[in-house]
């Protein structure tokens, strides 16, 4: 008895020594010492890139927000089209879709509605241009500002779209 009680300390001795297994840093859960993220960057695998797109602008000076919003290319022309349950527009920018540029905004293909009345661009008032920001070719994503005024011929009500700004849309 007096053997297997000397046992029984020395085996727990032996496992309270035990030494816990290395932490792999890049698995801790904790934004360690040279890691751009949480267990990522630096010596860990690369962060996961996360992009919201967004879009705001002023229509008539009120903030008003879009349910959908997309940058697309149609027969090599560039459209951004935003649209809500009672106003849609669609812009055309043109065929090329440089960072750091300033486009003046085609009145061709460029048109708002509001409840179903349509609204053409007019050219006749500065500040009606897209301005491409940020142009990610890599992960197709595409940020920047516009302003545009649209007027119906016949009648004095305009649709002034002021402040406008589009963040990381895909394309």
């Amino acid at each position: 008895m007096k053997y297997l009680s000397i046992i029984f300390f020395v085996l727990i001795a032996i496992m309270s020594c035990k030494k816990d297994p290395p932490v792999d840093k890049c698995k801790n859960g904790f934004k360690d010492i040279g890691e751009e993220g949480v267990d990522c960057g630096g010596n860990c695998p690369a962060c996961v890139k996360v992009y919201i797109p967004g879009l705001s602008l002023k229509l008539n000076q009120t903030p008003i927000t879009f349910d959908t919003r997309s940058f697309t290319q149609i027969n090599n022309l560039w459209y951004l089209k935003f649209s809500n349950d009672s106003v849609q527009v669609q812009i055309e920018i043109g065929q090329d879709i440089v960072t750091d540029s300033l486009y003046d905004i085609n009145s061709f293909n460029t048109f708002a509605t509001i409840d179903g009345i349509i609204y053409p661009l007019t050219n006749q008032y500065p500040s009606t241009n897209v301005g491409i920001m940020e142009n990610i070719t890599s992960d197709r994503r595409i940020s920047g500002l516009f302003e545009a005024k649209f007027y119906r011929s016949g009648f004095t009500d305009t649709m002034r779209i002021t402040s406008g700004r589009f963040d990381d849309l895909p394309y």
